[in-house]
C-alpha cells in the first residue's frame, strides 16, 4: 500500500468511536518517559508515539474502518486504503484519512493537526476543516474554535526525525518551539538576546543535547532549576 505523511498535535479525540468499546477488546500501546515507541498496525500502517503517550486500537480494526484512539503526541504513516478509513481519535477532534503522514499532539490550550503530505479532514462537533500538504488545524479548547492556516513551524517532527534545523530564526522562536516539543520552560535571563539569529542543525532527538547546541550557539550557559525547567544565563549574539 502507498504511504503518504501528516503532522497532528491534539488534545486528545474521542466522541466517536471509542464510546461503546469494551475494554476487553482494545490493545493498548504505551511509550514510557524518554521514550519512542514504533508501533506497525495490522493494516501496514506506522505510527510513532513520542513519550508518555498512548494508542488504543479496536480490536475490529481494519474490519469496515480502521479506528484509533490516541492520547498524547504521535506521528502517523497511514497505509491507503480508499475503501477503509483511518480515524483518529483525541477528545475533542476527530481525524479521518485515507492515506497520508502526519503527527498528533496534545496539548493544555490546543489541539493542531498538521499534514506533511497527503489530505485529512479535522472535525470536532461543531465544525470541520480539510488539509493538504503543510497546511495545519488549531482546536483551542477554552473557545472551542477550530481554524486553519499554514504549517510554520517545519521541526514540529523532529522529536521522531531527530533533526532540528533553524536558519537565522530567532533565539526566542527556537526557545519557544522546543519548549512545546520537549514540554520544558526555557528562562532566557539575558532579554537582549531574544532576536539574535541562530543557524544550526541539530541531529538529536533528546533535549539536553538540543538545548546544549542552541546555548553554544549564543554562548550562554545552563542552569537546571528543576525537572522541567532550565535557564540560559550570559551569552552574546556574536
Amino acid at each position: 500500500a502507498s504511504i503518504a505523511a501528516i503532522v497532528i498535535p491534539l488534545l486528545g479525540i474521542g466522541f466517536f468511536v471509542f464510546q461503546n468499546i469494551n475494554q476487553n477488546e482494545i490493545t493498548t500501546y504505551t511509550a514510557d518517559f524518554n521514550e519512542v515507541k514504533e508501533v506497525q498496525l495490522n493494516d501496514g500502517t506506522k505510527v510513532w508515539l513520542n513519550w508518555d503517550s498512548q494508542l488504543e486500537v479496536a480490536a475490529d480494526f481494519d474490519g469496515s474502518q480502521r479506528n484509533v484512539k490516541l492520547d498524547g503526541e504521535a506521528y502517523f504513516e497511514v497505509a491507503k486504503n480508499q475503501e477503509k478509513p483511518f480515524i483518529i481519535q483525541a477528545d475533542d477532534l476527530n481525524v479521518t484519512v485515507l492515506g497520508t503522514s502526519f503527527n498528533v499532539k496534545k496539548s493544555e490550550e490546543e489541539q493542531t493537526v498538521s499534514v506533511i503530505s497527503g489530505k485529512v479532514k479535522v472535525e470536532n462537533k461543531s465544525n470541520s476543516v480539510f488539509l493538504e500538504k503543510n497546511e495545519k488545524a488549531t482546536y483551542t479548547s477554552s473557545t472551542q474554535q477550530l481554524s486553519k492556516g499554514s504549517l510554520s513551524n517545519k521541526n514540529e517532527i523532529a522529536w521522531k526525525t531527530g533533526v532540528f534545523t533553524y536558519k537565522n530564526e530567532s533565539l526566542q522562536t527556537v526557545i519557544n518551539q522546543l519548549e512545546s516539543i520537549f514540554s520544558k520552560n526555557i528562562k532566557l535571563e539575558n532579554t537582549t538576546l531574544s532576536n539574535c539569529g541562530i543557524s544550526i542543525v541539530v541531529n538529536a532527538k533528546d533535549f539536553q543535547t538540543v538545548l546544549n547546541k542552541v546555548a553554544n550557539a549564543v554562548k550562554c550557559e545552563i542552569k537546571k532549576t528543576n525537572d522541567n525547567e532550565y535557564q540560559l544565563t550570559d551569552g552574546s549574539c556574536n
